[in-house]
Order: structure tokens, then C-alpha cells, then sequence
């Protein structure tokens, strides 16, 4: 029973570089096994049943990092670690872990627990949602994505250009003409 890690292989030069400077908490008595997920981007890393290092936290900090980290998320870019939850004496054992809609989202499925646990990363820490703000980040999200499209429309005209009809989408800014003037319009 030695001590594992989590660890990643340059597959060209055959480098072996650890992810997480601490050991995983199967080698340790903890039953879950280990999984690695990576987000749709490929930027971020979710490892499930992992310590954290204790080097260079504060005594809050540390005294969570003496249990381990049920799932954190890995930055592969500035190799920052965020644990989303840590065991605790009641937890069940871990069947699934997954990113959400984006990797600031992530989803745990726990034995004989259900629903899922969601939870949502915000403020430089994650946070466990339930079922109605799961509802209100989907409607925030849609409202983002799918503004409601609000046109205004006008007649404009000049000296040298007849009356016609234009209309500009207020989320957008953009114009555009009918391109036939009001006096060939017939009824």
C-alpha cells in the first residue's frame, strides 16, 4: 500500500510532472476511487478522493486539507487548485463526478444520495446549489445568450434620399433599410 498521486506523463519526452503535491486518500483508508475528468475546454482538470498540500494555508484552511478533497478542480494553466467539498464523516461514497454546462460548474453523485449534488464555482470558492438557483443561473444564462430582440423602427429621409422605412435592433445597434422608398409602397 504506497501512497499514490495524481500525476501527468509528457508523452514526448516521458516527463512525469505530479498534479496534486499530495497523496490520494485511497492509499489512506478512503474508499472512493479516483477519477479524472477533463473540462469541454481542456483547461481545467476535476480529480476526485485527493489531498490538498497543507504548506502555505492558513490553520482554517489547513485544518479542512486534513481531510481529504472529495473532487477538486486543477487551472492546467496556472496550476491553482480549488477543492469543491471535503469528505466529511457522513459522506457517502462518490459513484460519479462531472463538469457542468461550463468548468465552473460541477456535478457529484453520491451512493443511496440522490439527486446529484451541484455545485457552482463564484467568488474564488464553490458553492453547493440547490434546485432554484440551478433554475435561476439557467434563466441568467438564456437572458445572456438570448436577449429579447427589441427593434425600433423609423422613417428616414433626406434631401436627396425619398422617405423609407428602417429598423434597428437596440442589442445590437445594427440598421437596415426596407431599401424601397414609401411612395412605391402600395396598399
Amino acid at each position: 500500500m504506497r501512497p499514490t498521486v495524481y500525476a501527468s506523463v509528457d508523452l514526448t519526452s516521458g516527463r512525469v510532472t505530479q498534479i496534486v503535491s499530495a497523496p490520494h486518500a485511497w492509499t489512506l483508508g478512503y474508499d472512493a476511487d479516483g477519477m479524472a475528468i477533463w473540462s469541454s475546454d481542456g483547461r481545467k482538470l476535476l480529480l476526485t478522493n485527493t489531498f490538498l498540500p497543507l504548506d502555505g494555508v492558513d490553520e482554517v484552511e489547513r485544518s479542512k486539507r486534513l481531510r481529504p478533497c472529495i473532487a477538486v478542480v486543477v487551472d492546467r494553466i496556472s496550476n491553482a487548485t480549488s477543492c469543491v467539498a471535503f469528505f466529511q464523516a457522513t459522506t457517502a461514497d462518490l459513484r460519479g463526478a462531472s463538469f457542468g454546462d461550463t468548468s465552473d460548474d460541477v456535478i457529484l453523485r453520491f451512493e443511496g444520495v440522490p439527486p446529484e449534488q451541484r455545485y457552482h464555482f463564484r467568488g474564488g470558492s464553490w458553492h453547493p446549489l440547490d434546485l432554484a438557483q440551478i433554475d435561476q443561473l439557467v434563466e441568467d444564462k438564456d437572458a445572456l445568450l438570448n436577449p429579447p430582440q427589441v427593434l425600433t423602427v423609423q422613417i428616414k429621409q433626406d434631401l436627396n434620399t425619398p422617405p423609407a422605412l428602417w429598423a434597428t435592433d437596440q442589442n445590437t445597434k445594427q440598421s437596415k433599410g426596407s431599401g424601397i422608398p414609401l411612395r412605391n409602397w402600395q396598399n
